[in-house]
Order: structure tokens, then sequence, then C-alpha cells
């Protein structure tokens, strides 16, 4: 089973993100791309939204199937706290950090997709359903005041804003399991690692470009056209390239993590059950 979960889970970041690029490349291209819709122009911001309309089943497709990469993406890791801690004995406070880290990050991530695809759906259904050409009184004798327009486009900026700090804490979280990791991996005897260095090195990595990319999130707010480009490169390629094959690796050596048990052990089996 957590074989299976790796497996989908590394493909979901492949799919994903393959998806994401080709979106990117759409909306750079489109009337609504970086910068166009600032000024507001209602005509403008009017196109916009026929794009967006026209990319929503990709759009929306890929950010349920990144959902259900991070959904998959816990399991394993989980397993692989509770393996390394050898049933919670080795090393407890560590590897519960990286039970608390995969959880919050897993978790806020899911529900954060799931939000963006109920609150992208509902954008689009106010843009092509409502009236949002002319809001002023007819006494002002102003045609098409395009101030429906403007209004939705802040809100949906003003929102989108909060994704942003969801993917931005979505990656803290990936370093600190990674860097986590690859303490507890490193602390081992060497003939007791079940996971290798080169597996933990790699999660080095993975952690070191996800400080980068957090940190690019953060700063693309001071300067948008400097760290936007940067924060999408190495989110992509830690999602395409490094995460995959860390998550496979790890869905396929997990089991080998997990301390034996046999029924006939549990108090429940045997004596004890003539108390019950």
């Amino acid at each position: 089973m957590v074989k299976l979960l790796g497996v989908v889970s590394a493909l979901s970041f492949l799919t994903s993100n393959i998806i994401r690029i080709v979106h990117l490349y759409n909306f750079f291209n489109s009337p609504g791309g970086p910068g166009r819709t600032h000024n507001l122009d209602s005509v403008t911001l009017e196109s916009a939204w026929d794009f967006r309309r026209r990319e929503s089943p990709l759009y929306q497709s890929g950010n349920a199937i990144n959902a259900l990469a991070w959904f998959c993406f816990a399991i394993p890791v989980l397993q692989m706290a509770w393996g390394l801690s050898r049933g919670g004995v080795r090393k407890t406070g560590i590897h519960t950090a990286i039970a608390i880290f995969v959880l919050g990050g897993c978790a806020t991530e899911f529900v954060a997709r799931l939000m963006l695809v109920g609150m992208t759906s509902t954008s689009l259904w106010v843009s092509s359903e409502f009236n949002l050409d002319n809001w002023l009184p007819s006494s002002y004798a102003v045609n098409d005041d395009g101030i429906g327009w403007k209004v939705l486009e802040i809100t949906h900026m003003i929102l989108r804003g909060l994704i942003v700090w969801v993917d931005a804490f979505e990656w803290i979280c990936l370093f600190f399991i990674c860097m986590l990791t690859y303490f507890s991996i490193g602390t081992q005897m060497e003939d007791k690692r079940v996971l290798s260095m080169h597996f933990a090195r790699l999660g080095l990595a993975i952690g070191f470009f996800a400080f980068v990319d957090f940190s690019a999130d953060i700063l693309r707010f001071m300067d948008f056209r400097s760290f936007m480009p940067v924060a999408i490169v190495i989110g992509i390629f830690n999602s395409i390239f490094l995460l995959p094959v860390w998550v496979v690796y790890l869905a396929f050596h997990v089991d080998k993590l997990v301390p034996e048990y046999s029924p006939a052990q549990d108090s429940f089996f045997g004596s004890a059950t003539t108390n019950i």
C-alpha cells in the first residue's frame, strides 16, 4: 500500500507540475499576464477573465492533482519517521517534529488546493453570469463603467495572496522534514542504516531548494518581476525531478524500517484473553 501511495504521489507531483508549466506558458502570453491587469482597464480585465475561463479545466485539474500528491506524500513520510524512531524510542523529539511538519504541511496544502479550486470556480461563475459592466446609476450617463470587473480582479488577487503564503509554508515544512531526516539517518550506525546516505543527501538538496523557494516566495512581494521567475523555476525543478525520485525511493524501502511485529506478541492473544 505504501509503495502504491509513493508512486501515486510521485506521478501526481510530476503531472501537476507539467500542467503548471503549460498553464504558466499560456498565462505569460495572455492578456492577463504579469503586470498587464494592474492598471485595471476593464477591457483588459474582461479579456483576462475570458482567458481564465478557457484555461479553467487545465488549471483546476492541476490543482486537484497537486492536492492528491501532497495527501499521498504524507503516508510514506509518517511511516519513515516511525521506523527511524524504532517504534518511538530513538530520538523521539526529532521524529515527532518530522511527523508534525508533514501533517501540518500536507494537510494545509491539501485544504488550500481544494479552497483554490472552489474560489476559482466561483470567480469564473461570477465573471460569466453577473453584470460587471454597468454598476453606476443611469443618471451618470456612463456606459460600460467596468467597475464590476475591477472589483472582481482585486478580490481575486487578495484571495490568491492567501494561497501564496500557504505555498511558502509548504516549502518551509518540506525544508525541515528533509533536514531532520538527514540528521536522523546520518546519526545512525552505518551497519544499521536501511535508508542510504545518498537518499539523505538527495533530501538535503531538496531541503535547500525548498528553502530557496520559500525565500523567493517571500521576496517576490518586494520585487515581483525579479523573484517570481526564481520561485517558479526552483519549485518546478524540485517537484518534477528531485521530489518524485525521493518519494519513490522512500516508498520502496520504508517497509524495511518498520519494527517487526507478530500478532502472537499482542496481549490480546493468549492468556490475556481470559480476562476480557
